[in-house]
């Protein structure tokens, strides 16, 4: 039985997946990416479940960002293992976070249960929102604030902006 800081089994911290995300990403921020890059990045993880393979020149010509495109493929192929939060970060899309956080709409839900979603507030789009009046603070939000005990070791050090 696994213990909380002793463990003997391997635990997985980054997938494969991740790492030919991670380089499809890094290749367009330098400036070089191309079809290359893509179809042995993004299009070896589209063709595991037969999925359309990513092409630059269709992106281009539909009028998409290939930014956007790469950073969704990375929200979809990532979902649900933690990585969401630390990319809006690293990408410096705070304002996400401050959005009211949606459910479905409220017309997909069955006649015999509106009942239990009538007093639900939906957004215009008839959405139902979950949680709203969330806020970020640009730069306070980005950074964690440092221990008390880091600096009380080391009184130089200060406190990051905002905390």
């Amino acid at each position: 039985m696994g213990t909380v800081s002793q463990d003997s089994n391997d635990i997985h911290l980054i997938r494969y997946a991740e790492i030919l995300l991670i380089l499809a990403e890094a290749r367009f921020e330098q400036g070089k990416l191309t079809q290359t890059d893509i179809d042995n990045t993004i299009n070896k993880l589209r063709d595991r479940v037969g999925m359309k393979k990513m092409v630059i020149s269709e992106l281009v010509a539909a009028g998409l960002d290939l930014k956007t495109e790469i950073r969704r493929e990375r929200r979809v192929e990532l979902a649900l293992e933690g990585q969401r939060y630390y990319d809006i970060m690293r990408w410096k899309q705070g304002a996400l976070l401050a959005e009211d956080v949606k459910g479905m709409k409220k017309s997909l839900v069955e006649s015999f249960n509106q009942q239990y979603v009538a007093t639900i507030a939906t957004d215009a789009k008839g959405y139902f929102v979950v949680n709203t009046g969330r806020k970020f603070i640009d730069p306070k939000n980005y950074l964690w604030p440092i221990p008390i005990t880091q600096v009380q070791r080391n009184p130089v050090l200060g406190q990051n902006p905002g905390w």
